[in-house]
């Protein structure tokens, strides 16, 4: 087994390409290491971690705004702006000392484009979320789905057993039920009399039963869907003209 090799603060070599260097020792953490020696001293007193620790809170110290402290940081007052390392975080980015609206409880949050990022507190902002009034991106729980227009309602209402598992209905069975004073039954379907599912307007809507539903209007359908494969055929289309095929030999129906 080899002796590991004892050098000597300060002692001075020559490295394989002929560099001169100078056994020394950091001046922060005490770490001894091989440093260049030029012009008859170290390169650097500081080892590569403490010389890029003390370069990065010198270069945060440059990009720093003034603070407005009111109070002090054991004791903060509304409206006290300190940077992060200041007030025992981790992240030097600058905060403020807010109070929230509704429970009036008071702390830091992240001071953005000078002002705070939010000022309601995690408890607060999630009661609100439950009851549709957040996030500030809400529209009013109105969704346009690639079928229908879907709106979100929420158990306190009496039309809340139409709704999916997230809490939506469609917009045109909610329209219906609202003058009926009742829920819709799921064999009671609501037909778009213009054929827009988007179009929810009260003169366009009209309750049926699935089975009128199926035997009046799906006819409708199904001869649009013709008119727009003879459209095709005309155009020149080949796989327009078998599905035409289809259809009359009743394979499509």
């Amino acid at each position: 087994m080899t002796e590991k090799t004892v050098y000597r603060v300060g002692e001075v070599r020559k490295d394989k390409w002929g560099h001169r260097q100078i056994w020394h020792v950091c001046v922060d953490c005490g770490k001894e290491r091989w440093v260049n020696f030029i012009n008859n001293k170290p390169k650097s007193l500081r080892c590569f971690y403490c010389a890029r620790q003390k370069a990065g809170k010198a270069l945060q110290t440059l990009k720093r705004q003034p603070t407005q402290a009111l109070g002090t940081v054991e004791n903060p007052q509304i409206g006290d702006t300190r940077y992060g390392d200041e007030i025992g975080y981790q992240q030097s980015m600058r905060h403020i000392f807010v109070q929230c609206p509704m429970c009036k409880k008071t702390r830091w949050v992240r001071y953005v484009k000078d002002k705070p990022r939010n000022t309601m507190c995690q408890h607060c902002s999630a009661k609100l979320y439950q009851t549709g009034k957040r996030p500030a991106n809400w529209k009013g729980g109105r969704i346009n789905t690639g079928d229908y227009t879907i709106v979100r309602i929420y158990p306190s209402s009496p039309y809340f057993p139409m709704a999916d598992k997230r809490g939506y209905v469609g917009e045109h069975r909610l329209i219906i039920a609202k003058e009926l004073n009742r829920c819709l039954d799921s064999n009671e379907i609501v037909h778009h009399i213009n054929g827009d599912k988007y179009d929810n307007r009260r003169e366009n809507l009209l309750l049926v039963s699935a089975r009128e539903h199926k035997t009046s209007y799906l006819s409708g359908y199904r001869q649009g869907y013709l008119d727009g494969i003879e459209k095709g055929i005309e155009l020149g289309g080949h796989n327009g003209k078998d599905n035409l095929q289809n259809v009359e030999s009743g394979i499509l129906s």
